[in-house]
């Protein structure tokens, strides 16, 4: 230790050794920073960067079904609007093999119960070649239809045929059915009835009369059906006699099916079920 010498003045850092420190403590400050933002940088690199989704095999879209070997002559089919009171409707589409390769046809189907298809002529089409489909609508319900026979071959999945129509011309009655329970309380039900095309509707009768309804036209109609009259009516005599009327094994009646007129031009009926159940 350096002591002093009498008459010498000495100087002495203020702080000590803190001011030559310092600077290093500022470097170690420094790197301690850059370190941490190279791990984020690592960090962000590894689990946030841009990835790319893996290839999928092309969808089932239009490409997929333009692309099989039996196409529609003319494209889709579409009977339009028919009556759901109708008979059936009958009408021939083509097919046509536009592959290479002649194909044969192992089995063919339609995927709705409300249309039959049947193949005309032979089942192996060879390249170009074409065969007539007959083509049945069983009109039944409301609303819009898209359906397809599909056909298959050796090589799987060959190629479709779609059928487009609607049952817009005629009633509906919504609810159109309800559950009578053994032991429930009676209960009326509200019924409207209304137009597939949008018109108006005139109720003019509920066969059996077990309710009341609205008699003027109107955009919908309306219609109150009573359980307690229904069931009445389905253990009377009249009733039993009754078309609407289902008698079950034990002779106690399981169904009454009741109908309701309209002035619609087409097809004027509407139907409301009541089931019996024990």
């Amino acid at each position: 230790m350096e002591s002093e010498r009498p008459g010498q003045q000495v100087t002495r850092p203020t702080g000590g050794d803190r001011a030559a420190k310092k600077p290093f403590r500022v470097v170690r400050v420094v790197v301690a920073i850059g370190v941490i933002a190279l791990g984020m940088a690592v960090i962000f690199g590894l689990y946030y960067r841009p990835h790319t989704e893996p290839q999928l095999l092309p969808p089932a879209g239009r490409g997929y079904l333009a692309s099989l070997p039996l196409q529609t002559v003319g494209g889709k089919v579409d009977f339009g609007d028919v009556k759901p009171c109708g008979s059936d409707f009958k009408r021939t589409a083509k097919i046509r093999n536009q592959s290479a390769e002649p194909v044969e046809i192992l089995a063919y189907s339609p995927n709705c119960a409300c249309l039959t298809a049947k193949l005309i002529g032979d089942r192996t089409l060879a390249p170009g070649a074409e065969r007539d489909v007959e083509l049945t609508i069983h009109p039944s319900g409301h609303g819009s239809r898209s359906t397809s026979v599909e056909f298959a071959s050796q090589a799987g999945f060959a190629g479709s045929l779609r059928v487009d129509f609607a049952l817009t011309r005629g009633v509906i009655a919504a609810p159109d059915v309800a559950d009578v329970h053994e032991g429930d309380r009676d209960f009326a039900i509200d019924v409207e009835v209304f137009s597939g095309d949008r018109s108006a509707v005139t109720v003019t009768s509920v066969d059996p009369p077990i309710g009341s309804f609205e008699v003027m036209p109107a955009a919908i109609g309306k219609v109150a059906l009573s359980s307690y009259e229904a069931l009445e009516f389905a253990n009377s005599p009249s009733g039993r006699v009754h078309p609407g009327v289902k008698i079950g094994a034990d002779g106690k009646p399981e169904q009454l099916v009741v109908t309701i007129t309209t002035t619609q031009p087409d097809c004027p009926l509407a139907r409301f079920t009541f089931n019996f159940l024990k």
